[in-house]
């Protein structure tokens, strides 16, 4: 995992993510999140991180960062986006790539590795 990520950061180069509004699905990882632009540089860097990895998969890549991961009913998280606002905005710079190991449950989760992204 570590080769293959520094693979990637290696190919990369600082891109932007820009946000654009606040959004849910009824999945336990998506239950509450800020949707990101499709861009570009973004789509790219899915798509190479896909091939390196070896992903194969008909779902397309939907940019976006979690806020809130759990099974909340979806009045709850619409009472939630009422109150933050519709479109908090923003953006970054894509820097580093940081590895996590994700076993076991979300409490359990620890940086790896992170990578430089030049």
């Amino acid at each position: 995992m570590r080769e293959k990520t520094e693979e990637i950061t290696e190919a990369l180069r600082p891109y932007e993510i820009c946000f654009k509004g606040l959004d849910y699905v009824n999945k336990f990882f998506r239950a509450l999140f800020i949707r990101a632009d499709e861009t570009q540089a973004v789509m790219e860097a899915n798509d190479l991180a896909r091939k390196i990895f070896g992903i194969k998969t008909e779902r397309p890549y939907m940019p976006q960062m979690s806020l809130f991961y759990g099974n909340l009913p979806v009045e709850t998280k619409k009472l939630i986006i009422a109150h933050l606002g519709d479109s908090p905005g923003g953006s970054f710079k894509v820097r580093r790539i940081h590895l996590f190991s994700t076993s076991g449950q979300t409490g359990d989760w620890y940086e790896v590795a992170s990578f430089p992204v030049l």
